[in-house]
């Protein structure tokens, strides 16, 4: 998942806050992945969206073109 997320090991281990070593262990299977941390990694990858924010865009050219250039059916 996370690689085809395009995520980092480096980037996952910040958000779950834990060494690097121990995340690639996990990921080895080299160590179990308790029912904790499997909750904090679904939860970071499919976390809810909780913000009142608002994307605004503005538009600094536009083209456009007519098919005529007579002025008066335009």
């Amino acid at each position: 998942m996370r690689s085809s997320a395009n995520v980092t090991q480096q980037f996952m281990c910040d958000l779950l806050g834990i060494s690097l070593s121990y995340y690639r262990k996990m990921e080895k299977g080299e160590r179990a992945v308790t029912s904790e941390m499997e909750e904090k990694i679904r939860h970071s990858f499919f976390k809810k969206r909780e913000s009142s924010t608002v994307f605004v865009g503005t538009n600094d050219y536009t083209n456009i073109r007519f098919q005529t250039l007579n002025v008066r059916e335009v």
